[in-house]
């Protein structure tokens, strides 16, 4: 997420993103930065969610385990959206 400034009722705010990965590489806690503007400054919320990264054998082997079938994987090039999007049928 690229940093980003709104304008709520409440005042301004800024939101951006830190990771940082476990060594091995498995997991990552996303640091999710709030800035506030007070009027007279800014004040910062951090919030961080530990985040598990899977492999995509692993999900196709845990969606095949749950009986599904067909799957198929539409990539970031594929479509423009910056994520990866599984689909399967079950």
């Amino acid at each position: 997420m690229m940093p980003r400034r709104t304008k709520v009722q409440f005042g301004d705010r800024v939101y951006l993103q830190t990771w940082e990965w476990s060594e091995d590489a498995k997991f990552y806690d996303m640091n999710l930065f709030v800035l506030k503007n007070t009027g007279e400054d800014w004040r910062a919320k951090p919030i961080t969610t530990r985040m598990r990264v899977y492999k995509r054998a692993e999900v196709i082997k845990a969606l095949q385990e749950a009986g599904l079938r067909d799957v198929e994987w539409y990539l970031p090039n594929d479509f423009g959206y910056y994520q990866s999007i599984v689909n399967a049928k079950g």
